[in-house]
């Protein structure tokens, strides 16, 4: 069925709004959000600039209400993060969201995707415990060790275990544009093969907001 706007495109010749992203509009629940993670959260490798900037800039509510406590070079069993986001929780709002993007450090540490796995779900249901709505990202393709078979593993694990996480930002999907094995080289993509540019945050962003719409509508 065709929008009251779509109909009007097609009679006066408004301009039609297929294919354009906007901001959200509609009224959504106050949230109060803890971002987890690690260097890729916290930007050190594009200015201090992350998805998280790129997800308050497109969701305005979340502005001021947004703590990013990721700490570069960290892996999933930091339960620091998780005491800071706990430390973080505010009962006044409708929604807490912790949102967890680990696991390039904790391959490059040797552990295996089982491994990784349950660290992040113990991280996740402690967060839950204290009343947290759980993010989770998928890995995004990592150079500096051979981490394809670690990441699609662990991506499968995830998704093959709803039980600890609300929502998955599926950044390590292979399909995806940042996913994909060969993005790790695409220098308009990431810096190093590791860290995404500017752009490449700005292509991750989308599929965060997303999420936010989804849980906060």
């Amino acid at each position: 069925m065709l929008t009251r706007r779509q109909l009007l495109a097609l009679v006066v010749g408004l301009p039609p709004l297929y294919g354009r992203r906007a901001k959200p509009r509609m009224a959504f629940k106050s949230c109060n959000w803890c971002a987890l993670g690690t260097s890729i959260g916290a930007g050190n490798y594009n200015g201090g600039v992350s998805y998280v900037d790129k997800v308050v800039a497109a969701f305005p509510s979340l502005s001021g209400n947004t703590h990013n406590i990721c700490v570069p070079g960290s892996s999933c069993d930091d339960m620091g993060q998780v005491s800071a986001a706990q430390a973080l929780y505010d009962r006044s709002k409708d929604v807490n969201i912790a949102s967890l993007e680990f696991g390039p450090n904790d391959g490059l540490k040797g552990k295996s995707a089982e491994a990784f796995v349950a660290d992040l779900k113990t991280a996740c249901l402690a967060l839950r415990g204290t009343g947290f709505t759980i993010m989770v990202s998928s890995m995004l393709p990592c150079a500096s060790y051979d981490s394809e078979a670690f990441r699609a593993s662990s991506r499968s694990l995830i998704l093959a275990d709803p039980s600890f996480w609300d929502y998955l930002v599926d950044w390590g999907n292979t399909e995806t544009t940042m996913g994909g094995e060969a993005a790790k080289n695409d220098t308009l993509l990431y810096s190093d093969g590791v860290h995404p540019t500017d752009h490449g945050y700005n292509l991750m962003e989308p599929q965060l907001t997303a999420g936010f719409v989804s849980l906060l509508a």
